[in-house]
Parts: C-alpha cells; sequence; structure tokens
C-alpha cells in the first residue's frame, strides 16, 4: 500500500498544536464583497445577531478577528444553505482578492520560471500564517500532481460552507501556476474541528 510522502508540517509539533483564535478581516471582508455581488448579503444580515453584524462590516482589511466572532459568521453563512458549488464558487472569489492583498509572495514566487505547485507548497506555513492564529496543516503528496492539505484544529471545520469555500480559495490559488486543477473535499476526513483537501493538477 502506498504511503503519501510528508512535504510539510505546520507548526510542529503536532501533540502541541493549539486550536485557531484569530483569523486576518481580509478574509472575511473580502466574503462579505462576494456575497453582496450575488445578492445574498441581506440574507446573510438577517441569519446574524446584530452585535456581530455590526462588529464585521465595520471592521476593516488586515486586522485579526477573534475566533468566536468568525465561527457566528460562518454560522450565518451555512444558514444560507447554499449548495457545495456555489460556496466553492464564492471561496474563488475571495481567494482571487486575498491574492492581491496578502499573497503577494506568492504572486512573485508563481511568476518564476519552472514553478511547479510543489514549489508554492513549500510556502504554504507563510500563507497559512497570514490568514490564521492557531490551529495547523499537513501538506502531503499523493503522487506526481497530487496533493492533500490536513487542516488540523480549525474550529470553522464544522460549517460545509467554510470547507467549500476553502476548497474555492485554494483552486485560485492553484490557477496562478497550473493550466487545470481539481480541489476537492477529501470524503470521511470531516469533523468539527479539521478536513482535508485533496489538490491535483495537470
Amino acid at each position: 500500500m502506498r504511503t503519501a510522502a510528508m512535504v510539510q508540517t505546520f507548526p510542529p509539533p503536532r501533540e502541541k498544536l493549539t486550536a485557531m483564535t484569530r483569523v486576518r478581516s481580509t478574509i472575511l471582508v473580502s466574503g462579505l464583497n462576494a456575497l453582496r455581488e450575488r445578492g445574498l448579503y441581506d440574507k446573510w444580515a438577517a441569519a446574524i445577531d446584530d452585535a456581530s453584524r455590526e462588529a464585521i462590516t465595520t471592521t476593516i482589511a488586515g486586522v485579526w478577528l477573534p475566533i468566536d466572532l468568525v465561527v457566528r459568521h460562518y454560522r450565518a453563512c451555512e444558514r444560507l444553505g447554499l449548495a457545495h458549488d456555489e460556496a466553492f464558487a464564492l471561496g474563488m472569489t475571495v481567494g482571487k482578492r486575498v491574492q492581491e492583498t496578502m499573497l503577494h509572495l506568492i504572486r512573485q514566487v508563481a511568476s518564476e520560471v519552472g514553478v511547479t505547485p510543489w514549489t508554492i507548497g513549500a510556502q504554504y506555513n507563510r500563507i497559512f500564517s497570514r490568514m490564521f492564529e492557531g490551529g495547523g496543516f499537513r501538506l502531503l503528496k499523493d503522487g506526481p500532481k497530487d496533493a492533500v492539505i490536513e487542516m488540523l484544529q480549525i474550529p470553522l471545520a464544522e460549517f460545509s460552507y467554510f470547507r467549500s469555500a476553502f476548497c474555492g480559495v485554494n483552486q485560485a490559488g492553484m490557477s496562478l501556476f497550473t493550466a487545470r486543477s481539481y480541489v476537492r473535499i477529501v470524503p470521511g476526513s470531516c469533523s468539527d474541528t479539521g478536513f482535508a483537501i485533496r489538490v491535483q493538477w495537470v
């Protein structure tokens, strides 16, 4: 039986990993803009309490938000009842915007000659730490063009909306340096604190 090779784990060691505590506001600000563009903002606003809505809608991009507030945001998104493909598309929109504001390093690397997704994979911890505080991941090489990313100690994992949107964010990142890629949730990997995605490309 083939065993996946470890590419990267962040932050090590796994047994000392703590739960996510903060998320960069850029993700939520971009997400709200995407909801507005698709006519879903009013439904989101009706699904969240007044205090949380005020805190989220008045925040600026680039600051840290406490995980409790972020959980309330994604719980409201979950209540929209969107299908996987809809949440995935929203995540793609967020991912493209995040590239412009937070991932300039990845865009620079992607412009280099001979870059591959594994080149970017070596920088995944830097991307992760810019977006999240606490929690972690394991990046596994399951084939020459096949990776599995296990997300660990992520309270947002309980929401199917977040999991699907996260796939879209990663798909947007892959589009920078692959002709075609596929990002999917690994069946049976989901729990309230983690999940895994499979990333394949040609």
